[in-house]
């Protein structure tokens, strides 16, 4: 449970701890179990919590706000906002990052990829995988294919080491 601690009606800490209750007043005696309302008197009441909102997690964002009173408790708020221009670039870039890595180890999920760990394995592979320009061509556009998703997961990780207009 969530705590709200008030001076004057004010709100002064929130979230609150319990446990701080005994580093803010040291010399108060107080009980392992907490009665509501005994720590009302020393202006901490419990706050009534709330899911958080639907939302659009590629254009909104959803913080935690201060809570309000609602007949008579103090209810968790939230505020869901509009993303930044840059906010909503970071999701995208970290959404086709995160796609592009699945397909890349969709791909090395195939079980003779796992084992292939050396070039010499590579090449054994290789000798026994492709036995004519048909087969040389699938291997082909396998690694093109990963290259290009490890390419892209690169670029979305640093843009300067892959410029756009080059």
């Amino acid at each position: 449970m969530k705590y709200i601690r008030l001076e004057n009606n004010v709100v002064i800490e929130y979230p609150f701890s319990l446990n701080s209750l005994r580093t803010l007043f040291p010399k108060v005696s107080l009980p392992r179990n907490y009665a509501e309302t005994a720590i009302a008197t020393l202006g901490v009441y419990p706050v009534s919590e709330v899911p958080s909102p639907a939302y659009n997690p590629a254009t909104q964002t959803v913080v935690e706000s201060t809570p309000i009173i609602v007949n008579g408790v103090w209810t968790q708020q939230w505020v869901t906002r509009n993303k930044t221009a840059q906010e909503i670039k970071d999701f995208t870039v970290s959404q086709r990052s995160a796609t592009a890595m699945s397909r890349v180890k969709s791909m090395l999920n195939i079980p003779a990829v796992k084992q292939i760990k050396t070039l010499p394995n590579a090449q054994a592979y290789v000798d026994a995988n492709v036995t004519d320009l048909a087969t040389a061509k699938i291997l082909l556009a396998r690694l093109t294919f990963i290259v290009a998703n490890i390419g892209r997961h690169m670029s979305d990780q640093d843009d300067d080491l892959f410029p756009d207009d080059e």
